[in-house]
């Protein structure tokens, strides 16, 4: 349980690359575990996660955005928005 109380203070302080950090280090994020599995899921939509940045415009990110939303709510619906006790 320690482990995703970490995680979940880690984004709430908005520290993402932490948090993708910390996730790299959990059993079930290696590639022989899948990507199926939850932090291998988690640590994908983290990498994914638009910035806004002088690279691109407003619009763009806000496409952007609402892409990486709608892929979190894809994730949130197949995993039955069931949170880990482990």
């Amino acid at each position: 349980p320690q482990f995703w109380n970490t995680l979940v203070l880690f984004l709430l302080g908005g520290h993402v690359r932490e948090a993708a950090s910390l996730l790299q280090l959990h059993p079930r994020c290696s590639a022989a575990a899948g990507r199926d599995e939850l932090p291998a899921l988690v640590l994908a939509l983290l990498r994914g996660r638009p910035s806004l940045s002088s690279r691109y415009s407003l619009g763009d990110f806000v496409e952007r955005w609402k892409q990486w939303r709608a892929d979190v709510l894809a994730v949130q619906q197949r995993l039955g928005r069931a949170l880990p006790t482990e």
